[in-house]
């Protein structure tokens, strides 16, 4: 099918899912992380971005820094749900209860397509703004580029395709004959 053809939200939308599961499929078979814990990866990048951003900016960082640290906190909180999971082996009985939640979050296409539209038409009248003044905020806009991807990476992540297990399957594990 024509990807033209289609509503470009949506086709950029299912590009992005297809994405982040490449993403998570090399991060488990290259690097042995488990997909669950590179599910939280966007959430941390977006700690990260905030907190630079409180120091990078032009302005008073104070509340950049607490924006910053609730995001941090609600990765905690986050990454505190899925502990077991993380410490546990990626095995097939952790790929079905999370493959169902992932299915769900691809079922709520309203949020992440939302999302989509906001940051990249924030992005574009961000782009005019940084080439049509003489302040410096190319910084700032740098990012706010990366925080606004962040929020809809995040979505991407927890909807996509998570990477088979190797081993594991308990339910139709081999009989000995």
């Amino acid at each position: 099918m024509n990807p033209l053809a289609q509503n470009p939200v949506e086709f950029a939308d299912a590009l992005g899912i297809r994405i982040s599961a490449k993403i998570i499929a090399a991060g488990y078979r290259k690097f042995g992380i488990n997909p669950i814990m590179m599910r939280h990866v966007p959430r941390a990048a977006l700690t990260v971005d905030t907190a630079a951003m409180a120091v990078a900016g032009p302005a008073d960082g104070l509340p950049m820094l607490v924006l910053a640290l609730s995001f941090a906190l609600s990765s905690v909180f986050k990454i505190q749900e899925d502990l077991p999971s993380i410490h546990a082996d990626w095995n097939a009985d952790v790929f079905r209860s999370y493959s169902a939640k992932a299915l769900m979050a691809r079922e709520n296409t309203v949020l992440r397509r939302i999302l989509l539209c906001v940051t990249v038409a924030l992005s574009t009248i961000g782009t005019g703004i940084v080439y049509s003044t003489t302040v410096p905020l190319a910084v700032p806009f740098a990012c706010f580029l990366v925080m606004g991807f962040s929020f809809i990476f995040d979505e991407w992540f927890a909807a996509a395709e998570l990477p088979e297990p190797d081993d594991g399957d308990r339910e139709f594990a081999s009989q000995p004959s």
